[in-house]
């Protein structure tokens, strides 16, 4: 998708995750008719519902066409021809092109890690919370060892390794990433969504933000979105924050420091 020398006409997006949503809106805005075919019910799965419902009405106002709880039957390259299942009914497309954007895996197959003795499975490489494999003076990070795909995850895991392996005993901490997502609007967030908070914490607390009561919002004509913030109810700490609107990749660094260090929502109020 990123080697073609002309804008495609037409563009059938599978999968609905965040490759998929940011290659949808970047081809819709550039004229491209989009259609997205995602397996889930909902766009971007693993993010808040109510966000994913924001950033599909923003999609489909821009003319990307959407089917979510959809599964892609067929593909006929030589035809230009897609059919998927699509509420018990298969439904025909006649793309120009067709991206598939289904996640990824790591490719450890070819790197011979058995003669090193380094346990490894489709899942990728298997390390403990300091990068280090069951070999200890080998070491793994990034999307290899199968866990979250980011780039600056796998930076941290990275310096976490190289570290421990000059002799400092450093772990990598999973409990406050932030997740961008270059959609248009932007989206960003970190902690738990509204459906893991309910289940770890029961009944939560949440707080919300429309931009459009945010004034640098207005002025800059960018009053799409909000800011969710999810609080577990014994010791109201934050436990949770969603963005989308203008900049949500920007902003969500306060709500990492939040999540990082434990503050409560009295903290902030006041």
């Amino acid at each position: 998708a990123m080697s073609l020398e002309n804008i495609p006409k037409s563009l059938l997006i599978v999968g609905g995750g965040v490759i998929g949503c940011e290659f949808a809106s970047i081809s819709s805005r550039l004229g491209t008719k989009v259609t997205i075919v995602e397996m889930a019910p909902q766009l971007l799965p693993g993010e808040d519902e109510d966000i994913a419902h924001i950033l599909r009405d923003k999609l489909e106002n821009d003319g990307v066409e959407i089917f979510t709880g959809a599964a892609l039957k067929g593909l006929n390259n030589y035809k230009k021809q897609a059919s998927f299942e699509y509420e018990g009914s298969i439904q025909e497309a006649n793309p120009e092109y067709v991206l598939v954007s289904v996640g990824r895996k790591p490719r450890v197959q070819k790197l011979d890690l058995e003669k090193a003795g380094v346990q490894f499975s489709n899942k990728g490489i298997s390390v403990n919370e300091h990068m280090q494999t069951n070999v200890s003076h080998i070491y793994a990070a990034g999307d290899v060892i199968g866990g979250i795909q980011l780039a600056h995850v796998a930076f941290h895991e990275g310096t976490t390794a190289a570290l421990h392996a000059s002799g400092e005993d450093v772990k990598v901490n999973y409990h406050a990433v932030p997740q961008c997502i270059y959609t248009s609007p932007e989206i960003a967030s970190v902690g738990l969504n509204e459906k893991d908070a309910r289940e770890q914490y029961g009944d939560i607390l949440i707080g919300e933000f429309p931009f459009t009561a945010n004034g640098k919002a207005l002025i800059i004509g960018e009053q799409t979105g909000k800011v969710k913030v999810i609080v577990e109810p014994k010791y109201q700490e934050i436990v949770g924050i969603s963005i989308i609107g203008s900049r949500a990749t920007e902003l969500i660094g306060q709500g990492t420091v939040m999540i990082h260090t434990e503050v409560t929502a009295d903290i902030m109020r006041d």
